[in-house]
């Protein structure tokens, strides 16, 4: 019925062209994925952050932060490996893993560092706040050029905290 409202925000239920209207059991959308979301949830998280982007829900915080982080092929290889679900172990030489919080740092190192030495990309990919929280971000050169430090003891709880798939958004060669 057209009538019919959430019974939490009082929305209209089943609006043609609202998709945070859609019924679910007396309530909208809108506020059983944000709540199953904020959660954690990880599919509605998922797919209220998708939302969230395309500008749908633009008053909610996402519990996550995305990052980049740009890769050689062998790195990529192994995420694809996982499944696009977690970047591989450090090696003994590498003690942190570095995770940046702009895309455009992102693509200066992938096109500037690793393309020179066989194809670089770029991989975006988001993370609960509540882990990062532990870590302090670190700027290491200009003001656009800001990575967080990632013990590689500590790698494989950050893997844990990524939700959904990392994904390639460039690529250099």
């Amino acid at each position: 019925m057209a009538d019919e409202k959430c019974t939490t925000c009082g929305r209209r239920l089943n609006v043609a062209g609202d998709e945070l209207s859609a019924d679910c059991g007396g309530d909208c959308w809108g506020c059983v994925g944000e709540a199953e979301a904020d959660g954690g949830y990880e599919p509605s998280l998922e797919k209220v952050t998708e939302e969230w982007r395309r500008g749908l829900r633009p008053n909610w915080t996402p519990p996550t932060v995305t990052l980049w982080r740009p890769v050689g092929e062998a790195e990529l290889r192994l995420i694809e490996a996982s499944g696009w679900r977690a970047f591989p172990p450090r090696l003994p030489d590498q003690p942190i893993f570095y995770p940046v919080l702009n895309e455009d740092y992102a693509i200066q190192i992938a096109r500037d560092w690793n393309a020179p030495r066989g194809g670089g990309w770029v991989t975006r990919f988001d993370v609960k706040r509540a882990f990062l929280d532990a870590y302090a971000p670190q700027q290491v050169g200009g003001r656009a050029h800001i990575e967080y430090w990632i013990p590689a003891d500590d790698l494989a709880a950050f893997n844990d905290a990524i939700v959904g798939e990392i994904t390639v958004t460039a690529e250099f060669r």
